[in-house]
């Protein structure tokens, strides 16, 4: 299992592995390594507290060494029939910390957010490009008149999010992560309290101190160091107008040096 520094994350992905209850989501396309930073938490809360973590996957993808805590690996299939069956009975077992490799129903969604709630770590990924269109996601699974409830807890009970791709290098054979960090503060709470997602970017811009930054700053660093091609960097952002102007900034940098 890679570390989490080798996968290229910042800082505040390892305080997010400190935390004792809450939902912290890892979300991006298909191939976005997704598992393998919830793999690298993992083993990294393993390796510095003691604790019981149960995970629940489809497939098993990587097998951990205990270290300071127990871990405990179930598969859907050969171990449990469903997502939402095996976090249930995971509840009975006393976990500190509980992984679901896909948050992909309704009831799976409802029972993460109960555990996350009743004092559980629980970390687990979705299918999404960016950290607002989680939240959307998450709530919209739900039919409209659960939708409030369901915006209230998640809103108590979110942690952080963290959207990630990966993106051919260009200094170097293999692929480099971008990503994209959202920790739950009182402004961005009550941005998902008012479901006003469209402010959340903002938040996230000025919420550098605490860890966050949009996937275009990410995208910026990279294309300033060299890591990935412009083109490649204007394929992947938000904000084509962001990347421009900080790729100029940067050559004006280099040019008076």
């Amino acid at each position: 299992v890679p570390t989490i520094r080798q996968l290229g994350h910042a800082e505040t992905v390892d305080t997010l592995c400190e935390l004792r209850q809450g939902l912290v989501l890892v979300t991006g396309v298909t191939g976005a390594g997704k598992t393998t930073t919830i793999a690298a938490m993992i083993q990294h809360i393993l390796n510095s507290r003691s604790c019981v973590v149960v995970t629940i996957e489809d497939p098993v993808e990587y097998t951990f060494d205990h270290g300071y805590g127990l871990v405990k690996q179930r598969e859907v299939g050969p171990d449990t029939h469903s997502f939402s069956a095996a976090l249930r009975s995971a509840l009975r077992q006393d976990p500190d910390v509980i992984v679901v490799s896909e948050l992909r129903d309704l009831e799976t969604i409802r029972t993460a957010i109960t555990a996350a709630e009743t004092g559980h770590l629980v970390i687990s990924t979705l299918h999404t490009i960016d950290a607002p269109k989680s939240l959307d996601r998450m709530i919209d699974v739900f039919p409209p008149e659960q939708q409030a409830m369901i915006i209230s807890q998640l809103a108590n009970c979110l942690e952080a999010v963290i959207s990630q791709r990966l993106i051919l290098r260009q200094d170097e054979p293999g692929r480099v992560m971008a990503s994209e960090i959202m920790r739950i503060n009182h402004g961005i709470r009550a941005c998902i309290i008012e479901r006003k997602f469209e402010q959340l970017l903002g938040l996230i811009q000025i919420g550098s101190q605490e860890g966050m930054h949009t996937i275009d700053e990410s995208l910026a660093h990279l294309l300033i160091n060299q890591h990935i091609s412009y083109n490649d960097a204007m394929l992947h952002c938000r904000d084509p107008q962001y990347i421009k102007d900080r790729f100029e900034e940067a050559r004006e940098r280099l040019a008076q040096s």
